[in-house]
């Protein structure tokens, strides 16, 4: 009877995968019992008094799938001449193959199921299982640390400054995929030369690439003790157990009809038993895991870098995993009595991470923070990282590379064999000396204007923001996980900033239906797989097209007055909408600030509490950039005879105003006005254009402030030309070369020529103005007046009245280039027998501006209010209209029927949304009149916040 060594568990696992004959299908052949091996049946066998450990192949395959029908054909490692396998790495003096493939387990690696990801991407199922399945027989049989790499023919990018060691001990760099596996586990070198071994696969096509990425499965990772009938933990492959089942995310975006890929499926094992004993195994853990760490996480913390700043830095935090790290050398090992002693110290020696674009230099760590490396204690390193080579946001991905102290080491050390030449038994082999884990980092570096959405780690699909049919389907790519299947997702779909609800899961979002329009913040909550997990939480606003969302500011006096406000009345930030009013007391006025919600609910603050002046005319910017946070507030003042410009600020919530902190911008003065004032700001400058009215004069002058209002400087007016300014309107706008203020304001300097002209001015520092140039295309005497200003992306809008009655009767909308070139005017249609209030423009998109007025009714006496939002496409340059408000502001006297309604437009969702805010005066709940200063009609305000397409582009 021939005497031949016990083999342990990867032993039989390497020869059951070896077959001529590939499974083709979506799925490879269903379990068949009958095929199981039965290595109970072996009949001889040599006892040993050494315990091995080895690290072997588990089995290996080529996978090709068919791209258009989705199917798959498996092909196992075999030699075509002999049928003996040649992928054992068998260390004993034992020839098992005539035995195992009698009866191969065909069906121990399948492949489920392939998808196609609307990303673009393949979903391949991966399943893993044990060849044998009665554990009450051979308990000895159990594997740990099972991990199929995939190996592939693919892009890859040199990492110089990483080593790779080849099992001849020669050193070369590691050479990476880019994008293949993208939710690999990790890389590994291993084994990356079978596919071009003709030995197992013909034709192997794999050439450069020398670390793979891998999945893990049979993740367990529970400890001591461990019960060989009842095995749970150390990543334990049990005898008999369940089948364990991965998706993989393969990029295919260069492949069109086919993809072919190979996968090595490996194992660490040890001898638990002999022959006599082999139903009371035991298991030296963690001496028969893995050598080299098993798992790496990583994530980033302090990112302060930017592009432009070479001493910028980041912390990168790594967390490994080690059975092997802290276990104590037993000298006695294998010692019955100390199942969890090693033979020989296994730490981890030292962490390493490459990211050339950021710094030539290796970053190197050879002592943990904290940690002891077990699954719930990970050891956990600190690196910091410098962005010398100033790179900028998209980069290619770094590598991290986690050494063991066996590294280089031979036989026995480690034992990680693969095979080498069959020449007789036993087989020669050469030992894997590249014990090391790898894994690919990705750290990102905000543009250097400065904006770091979502804290520059979150990459939200811009257009899957908007929903113009009432569902919205947000995608999002976590920069640490580009194939979305290796953290936790969870959604909040009406997240507050504070309490996180758990309304759906998974990236991308599943269908939200919504009921109304709006804008809506989503929670995306993203959680790693480190000890303990890290969570980030980030808010993503989602804008869904539909009805107004509509409200009527009551607040803190017997009247909310409306008189004097325009466009510069309002502002919007991402989450509030922000209106300056008057607040009525009797015949006393003050500036109410109102800050609402995108769902229409309001606050009301004072920005003035005077009892000996009367405030009107309020105009205000709001800065919310972490910085210069604020509200700020100018505004006119009168006395009973003297008239000035002041200022106010506060916080943006509200708090902060009081009439300690106003300041004076332009002094008072006897018999003079100082009106509409507006404000702007640029880089945290403040600007405040206004005219004054003396004798019979009036000029358009600018002021400014460098330290946020605190003080005033004043220069000369902007155009000295002429003896009537008024009504100025002003904007700051971009230009991919240099950026300006202008200002628009009615003009009277050929009033009996041509009545009341537009003009504008254009300065690149605030107060220092080039020539005005009439913009006027009106013939005869026509009377244009009151003209607000928007603008966007280099056009400028401005809408005004136009009168050559001596009355206002139509509104038109002017559109040009910054240079006053290509000037087109607009009458808006006008309804027989009504005449039409000042108008306010916002836009925000190309070819698309909103626009506010009311329409009187000379016979009926009734007022109506009026948004409509203008779209350019129609024939002949026509534009589309929707009517998002049209409704009756009640009787009001012809003296009165002003509306002052305010307009602000913001593009979002890249170009997809503009989300409008207005506003108007009504008289729905009655009038008041005051008289003091002034004849001026008040009454209740009412807002409208929607949401309409953009311009599309993106």
């Amino acid at each position: 009877m021939r005497t031949i060594a016990l083999i342990l568990p990867l032993c039989f696992m390497h020869l059951i995968f070896v077959s001529c004959s590939g499974a083709s299908g979506p799925v490879t052949p269903s379990d068949n019992p009958s095929q199981e091996p039965d290595p109970v049946a072996e009949s001889d066998f040599l006892q040993q008094n050494d315990t091995v450990n080895n690290r072997g192949i588990f089995g290996a395959w080529k996978v090709n799938i068919d791209i258009e029908t989705l199917t798959t054909q498996i092909t196992p490692a075999q030699n075509s001449v002999t049928r003996e396998a040649m992928a054992i790495g068998d260390i004993f003096d034992a020839d098992l193959s005539q035995f195992l493939t009698v009866s191969p387990c065909s069906n121990c690696l399948s492949i489920p199921y392939v998808n196609l990801a609307p990303d673009d991407n393949l979903l391949v199922g991966i399943r893993m299982k044990h060849p044998f399945s009665n554990i009450a027989a051979r308990p000895d049989l159990h594997g740990f640390d099972v991990r199929a790499i995939f190996i592939s023919d693919t892009e890859y990018s040199y990492m110089h400054g990483i080593d790779v060691m080849k099992p001849d001990g020669s050193i070369v760099p590691a050479i990476i995929p880019y994008y293949f596996l993208l939710n690999s586990d990790g890389l590994t070198s291993h084994y990356d030369e079978i596919p071009r071994d003709e030995r197992y696969f013909m034709n192997g096509q794999i050439d450069s690439i020398n670390i793979n990425g891998f999945l893990r499965f049979f993740e367990k990772y529970a400890t001591d003790p461990f019960d060989p009938h009842n095995p749970d933990g150390h990543n334990v492959m049990p005898v008999g157990s369940a089948v364990s089942t991965r998706e993989a995310v393969i990029s295919y975006d260069d492949i069109y009809e086919a993809l072919e890929f190979y996968i090595v499926a490996d194992v660490a094992y040890g001898q638990s038993a002999v022959f006599t004993n082999r139903t009371d195994p035991q298991y030296y853990l963690p001496a028969f895991n893995r050598t080299e760490a098993w798992r790496i996480e990583y994530w980033i913390e302090n990112n302060n870098l930017t592009h432009g700043d070479p001493s910028s830095t980041a912390d990168i935090v790594v967390q490994v995993f080690d059975w092997q790290h802290g276990a104590m050398v037993d000298p006695a090992y294998p010692d019955p009595m100390n199942l969890t002693g090693i033979r020989e110290s296994s730490n981890v020696a030292q962490v390493e991470i490459l990211l050339a674009n950021l710094q030539d230099d290796l970053l190197i760590s050879t002592t943990p923070e904290s940690g002891s490396g077990t699954p719930q204690d990970p050891l956990q390193y600190r690196l910091t990282v410098t962005n010398v080579n100033d790179t900028s946001f998209n980069q290619l991905p770094g590598l991290i590379a986690v050494r063991d102290e066996l590294y280089g080491s031979a036989s026995p050390s480690g034992r990680m064999p693969i095979p080498e030449t069959p020449a007789g038994f036993p087989y020669e082999t050469l030992d894997i000396l590249d014990y090391a884990l790898y894994h690919p980092i990705w750290v990102n570096v905000p543009n250097d204007n400065g904006n770091r959405p979502h804290d520059n780690e979150l990459y939200v699909v811009e257009k899957s923001q908007y929903a113009e049919t009432g569902y919205a389907q947000v995608k999002a790519d976590f920069f640490m996980d580009e194939s979305h299947k290796k953290f936790q997702y969870r959604w909040d779909y009406d997240y507050d900033g504070v309490t996180f609800d758990l309304d759906g899961e998974g990236l991308p979002q599943e269908y939200e239906i919504f009921t109304e329009g709006g804008k809506r913040d989503f929670g995306l909550r993203v959680r790693t797989n480190s000890k303990p997990p890290r969570e980030y939480i980030y808010t993503i606003p989602v804008y869904v097209e539909g009805p107004p969302v509509k409200g009527n500011l009551e607040g803190g006096g017997d009247w909310i007055a409306s008189s004097g406000m325009r466009s510069n009345s309002i502002a919007m930030t991402d989450d509030n909408v922000y209106i300056a009013s008057l607040n009525g007391s009797g015949l006393k006025w003050n500036i109410q600030l109102s800050i609402g919600d995108k769902s229409g609910n309001f606050t009301t603050h004072l920005v003035t509490d005077s009892v000996s002046f009367d405030f009107k005319n309020p105009s205000l910017v709001v800065i919310d950039d972490g910085i210069n946070d604020g509200v700020y507030v100018a505004f006119a003042g009168h006395d009973g005879s003297n008239w000035g410009i002041f200022f106010n600020k506060g916080n943006l919530d509200g708090t902060g105003f009081s009439n300690s902190n106003i300041k004076t911008v332009k002094a008072p003065a006897m018999m003079t006005i100082y009106d509409y004032p507006t404000l702007l700001t640029d880089s945290g400058n403040l600007y405040i254009y206004l005219y004054y009215f003396q004798t019979g004069n009036s000029y358009i002058y600018p002021a400014h402030s460098e330290d946020l209002g605190d003080t005033w400087t004043n220069e000369n007016t902007i155009d000295p030309t002429g003896d009537r300014h008024g009504r100025p309107s002003a904007v700051l706008a971009s230009t991919s070369l240099d950026k300006a203020i202008y200002v628009v304001w009615q003009d009277r300097r050929n009033f009996s020529e041509r009545g009341n002209d537009l003009y504008i001015a254009r300065s690149t520092d605030g107060m220092n103005f080039g020539t005005s140039v009439n913009i006027s295309t009106a013939v005869g005497v026509v009377h244009e007046l009151s003209p607000e200003i928007s603008t966007y992306n280099e056009q400028l809008a401005i809408a005004y009245q136009q009168d050559a009655t001596g009355s206002s009767t139509y509104i038109y909308v002017k559109l040009m280039d910054l240079y006053y070139q290509s000037i087109t005017d607009l009458r808006i249609a006008r309804v027989s027998g009504e005449i039409h209030t000042q108008p306010a423009i916002g836009i925000a998109a190309d070819g698309t501006f909103t626009l506010a007025y009311g329409r009187y009714d000379l016979i009926t006496n009734v007022l109506t209010g009026v948004v409509e939002t203008y779209t350019s496409g129609g024939a002949f340059g026509q534009y589309f209209i929707n009517t998002i408000v049209e409704e009756s502001l009640g009787n009001i006297a012809p003296s009165g029927m002003e509306i002052y309604p305010a307009v602000i437009c913001n593009r979002v969702a890249g170009g997809h949304a503009v989300e409008s805010f207005a506003i108007w005066k009504t008289y729905s709940g009655g009038s008041f009149e005051s008289l003091s200063p002034e004849s001026m009609f008040f009454g209740n305000v009412d807002s409208a916040y929607y949401i309409t397409m953009g311009d599309m582009n993106y």
